[in-house]
């Protein structure tokens, strides 16, 4: 995936990490919980290292 969206996009655009998560985590209101998604990203794995 990186490497066809590299072939298209600017490498800063580029996602550093593709997380699918069996289920969205929701919050009281029902809506997704951006919190409980950046933890799951996080526990996800290794990065790859940005360009510098």
């Amino acid at each position: 995936m990186r490497g066809a969206l590299g072939e298209k996009l600017p490498e800063h655009l580029v996602l550093s990490r593709v997380v699918f998560p069996d289920s969205v985590p929701r919050a009281v209101a029902g809506r997704a919980d951006r919190a409980a998604l950046v933890r799951l990203s996080r526990e996800a794995g290794p990065r790859h290292p940005s360009p510098r």
